[in-house]
């Protein structure tokens, strides 16, 4: 039985983790940051993208 209460102990860590990165990732600053980083920007902002010249 002590098997099964720690497995269980185990899973509800897990769950708890989970929750609070779901809880992370629904928050405005964190969108924000994940679309800037895949290249979005927002309405009115100009993208600027740098090239480098291969040599």
């Amino acid at each position: 039985m002590g098997a099964r209460r720690q497995e269980l102990e185990v899973e509800k860590e897990k769950t708890r983790e989970l929750q609070e990165r779901r809880d992370r990732a629904l928050q405005a600053d964190f969108i924000v940051r994940q679309a800037r980083r895949l290249g979005y920007v927002l309405r009115g902002e100009i993208p600027v993208i740098l090239v480098r010249e291969s040599k």
